[in-house]
């Protein structure tokens, strides 16, 4: 005999099932993009200070702010002069979403990208509608800064904060990413995949991440085990597994804190300060760092290395 739990258990499961993802990319404004970009191109930025950007505001909502999309004609436009293509778009373009914007004066600029494809800025995103330009019609797409970037999906990331320490982890170990962002979320059923994709700011993963020639395949936090997958990475030899090491695993160091600690009050002070606790750490035994999480204190330190 069915319960009533199990009854209403199954009808939130089928709710679940058939909502349809609110994130499948960052959503990020165009002005908070070029916040991160300028942050993170910066020398003087730590990784506490960019992780605290980061998070401060979480793409979890597509922005309202004007849209930057690009038309993608390739070099169809390149030797065309501006003003015919810019004539073409306004009288030719056959999309009544677009003659909404137009007549509404919601277009902002039209111009050459350098890559190939014309920019359109405007008041509402146009990503999927299709245009004619110059007699032939092409698709409109989304201009974003994380699609040339290399990313990493790491897999069984339960929480924000375990995100962070990771974030933290990569970071100590010299390859920054640009961006962290859960890989898919759910507004209507309250569900967030546990996988979390780590952008870099390079188009080549970076070479820390490398074991034998191969992108890896698993990170290593304490006693977890994280399965990892690079951008268009070549399959490895060996299949990685969350419950042991990997040949191709990244061991990442502990102890990182997302919080910076505030600096000393004075150079003076803190020049007064150091014999004294030279002296102390010669006359006191060496004992391991304690970690502030109970469980990785009582670790192998084999598993540290």
């Amino acid at each position: 005999m069915v319960s009533m739990a199990h009854h209403l258990r199954s009808q939130e499961y089928e709710r679940v099932r058939h909502s349809k993802s609110m994130l499948s990319e960052p959503r990020l404004s165009d002005e908070d993009a070029a916040r991160l970009v300028e942050a993170y191109e910066r020398s003087d930025t730590s990784a506490a200070d960019y992780i605290a950007l980061v998070t401060e505001n979480r793409p979890f909502t597509p922005p309202a702010t004007t849209h930057v999309v690009v038309i993608d004609s390739g070099t169809y436009c390149a030797s065309v002069a501006m003003p015919f293509v810019f004539n073409s778009f306004l009288q030719d373009h056959g999309n009544q979403v677009v003659q909404e914007l137009l007549s509404r004066y919601e277009v902002a600029l039209v111009e050459k990208a350098p890559a190939g494809g014309i920019f359109v800025q405007a008041e509402k995103r146009l990503v999927g509608q299709e245009v004619n330009l110059l007699g032939r019609k092409f698709k409109i797409k989304r201009q974003s800064p994380f699609d040339s970037k290399f990313y990493l999906d790491v897999f069984g990331v339960r929480s924000t904060a375990v995100a962070n320490d990771l974030f933290m982890g990569l970071a100590q170990l010299g390859a920054r990413p640009f961006l962290l962002t859960p890989r898919d979320v759910n507004m209507d059923a309250h569900v967030a995949t546990p996988t979390w994709r780590f952008y870099f700011g390079q188009e080549e993963p970076p070479s820390c991440l490398k074991v034998r020639g191969f992108v890896t395949n698993q990170l290593v936090y304490g006693r977890k085990f994280y399965i990892a997958r690079g951008k268009r990475a070549e399959a490895q030899p060996t299949r990685a597994a969350s419950f042991k090491k990997s040949p191709y695993s990244v061991t990442l160091p502990l102890g990182a804190e997302v919080r910076r600690s505030p600096p000393p009050a004075s150079a003076e002070k803190a020049v007064e300060l150091a014999p004294a606790r030279r002296s102390c750490v010669e006359t006191l035994p060496r004992r391991q760092s304690q970690s502030p999480i109970p469980e990785l204190n009582e670790m192998d330190p084999h598993q540290q290395e």
